[in-house]
């Protein structure tokens, strides 16, 4: 079991044999403590699929890579490594039970820049992941949230549409797809 403590939560995975430690990560790394997140990691041969066929599941949410799906009180995020990968790993969380999460990842990406990688990137083992599954709930039961933040990367994950304010002012709201992140720059600092 492997531990880290980042932003006051203790986060421990459930690693497989074989598995390399990830060097990003392990400045987090602490002593052995209570979760309040916990990821028990799998690995399946990328011909059998750990969930349910993907056309009996819901979709709730997609991007290019990744993708949320709810079923029998289950949500299931796939995350694929590029576009057109058909490799995955797949998050599955039960409904209210977000502090533990089973992680299944193809045999193959038992490595850093498979497994590790898609962690950093997507950010997934870290609270945000808890957040985009919390925000894809959210969406289907048709609420909406207001989500403020700096971080841009995480904004094409989350939001449908974008309102910028400079110094408190209203500057513009756009659809994020109609947006690129230059642009939400250039609104946010009042030039290009």
């Amino acid at each position: 079991m492997w531990y880290y403590r980042i932003a006051d939560l203790v986060i421990a995975i459930d690693a497989v044999a074989g598995m390399p430690r990830m060097s990003n990560f392990e400045p987090f790394a602490c002593q052995p403590a209570q979760p309040d997140i916990s990821y028990r990691v799998h690995t399946y041969a990328p011909a059998d699929s750990p969930v349910p066929d993907e056309q009996a599941l819901e979709l709730v949410s997609a991007d290019m890579v990744n993708r949320t799906y709810l079923a029998d009180g289950r949500m299931y995020k796939r995350v694929a490594m590029r576009e057109g990968d058909a490799r995955c790993m797949w998050f599955v969380q039960t409904l209210g039970q977000w502090s533990q999460a089973d992680v299944y990842i193809p045999h193959d990406w038992l490595d850093y820049h498979g497994f590790g990688n898609v962690l950093s990137m997507e950010k997934t083992i870290l609270p945000f992941g808890g957040l985009m599954l919390h925000c894809a709930l959210i969406e289907y039961e048709g609420r909406g949230i207001v989500y403020i933040s700096h971080r841009l990367e995480e904004l094409q994950h989350i939001v449908d549409s974008v309102t910028i304010l400079r110094d408190g002012q209203f500057v513009a709201e756009v659809p994020f797809k109609d947006v690129t992140l230059n642009e939400i720059i250039s609104y946010m600092v009042g030039r290009e």
